[in-house]
């Protein structure tokens, strides 16, 4: 037991240990690397190039989606066999048109956020956000070891309710 406390008190204790879960997800997921270093190697260039080109193929896919059922549904809407399930619903023509502008709003939607999405990877927009939490570290007095620890589990318990609301 007293090896743990020696352990998480030998730790350097700042922002990047307090939002290293969070970081460690940016990196991964959304390719978004807050603290890159000053001269990278071939493998982190190609690694990155790599992630780049797959969320350009993510976004590229999704986008072919979201048309395609737009499509899809579109045509379910003028399909009036007995077959389709919106047209054993005796839907007035109103309703068809209501349904027919929710689905392009829908995939309108879908594809301009997925677009921003890339667009704020590609720009770096959250290298100014870790400028200002590091100059925050450097000129403010030293924070006590509660301060970060307590930064760390809201970090925790928002990335859990992300999962458990996905």
């Amino acid at each position: 037991m007293s090896v743990n406390k020696t352990k998480v008190q030998d730790c350097p204790l700042d922002f990047e240990w307090s939002f290293k879960s969070i970081l460690v997800l940016m990196r991964l997921v959304l390719g978004i690397d807050l603290n890159p270093p000053t001269h990278p190697s071939i493998r982190q260039i190609c690694y990155k190039i790599f992630r780049l080109s797959f969320g350009f193929l993510m976004v590229v896919f999704t986008i072919f989606a979201n048309i395609l059922q737009l499509i899809l549904k579109m045509k379910s809407t003028y399909d009036t066999s007995p077959e389709n399930p919106i047209a054993s619903l005796n839907l007035t023509q109103s309703n068809l048109v209501v349904i027919r502008i929710t689905t392009v709003n829908e995939t309108i939607f879908n594809v301009v956020i997925y677009l921003v999405f890339y667009v704020v990877v590609l720009k770096n927009v959250w290298k100014p956000l870790w400028a200002t939490l590091q100059q925050l570290q450097s000129q403010s007095p030293k924070f006590d070891r509660e301060f970060y620890r307590s930064c760390r589990n809201i970090t925790y318990a928002g990335l859990l309710s992300i999962f458990v609301v996905s």
